[in-house]
């Protein structure tokens, strides 16, 4: 009969999984792996927040690509609705603002 592998320390998996700060891809797999690993790749993930406006409204350099992880404000809430201790793991936001003022033909650009 196999013996369990004995658990490791959780705070060694807070340490292996903050390895992977900057692996967008491998976070997100760790936070749907296990209790331990979720908590750490949520707070790494949720860390910045970047929100954009809808898609319609941006300019095409700035587009979201498939894997991007930005979203809209009303995503973000509709996140924190339903996974509100996320809110606590935020610590910085960035607000892409750079929208196509559309109408007469002119275009401006806004940032904050």
């Amino acid at each position: 009969m196999s013996q369990a592998v004995p658990a490791l320390p959780e705070d060694l998996y807070e340490e292996i999984v903050a390895y992977l700060w900057a692996d967008i891809p491998t976070l997100k797999a760790c936070s749907l792996a296990s209790r331990t690993t979720t908590l750490v790749a949520q707070r790494l993930l949720f860390g910045t927040v970047v929100l954009r406006p809808a898609r319609n409204l941006l300019r095409e350099q700035y587009m979201p690509v498939a894997g991007d992880l930005g979203g809209t404000s009303a995503d973000f809430g509709q996140l924190l609705a339903r996974r509100p201790h996320i809110g606590s793991y935020v610590r910085s936001i960035l607000i892409v603002n750079d929208v196509v003022e559309r109408g007469e033909g002119k275009e401006s650009r806004y940032h904050l």
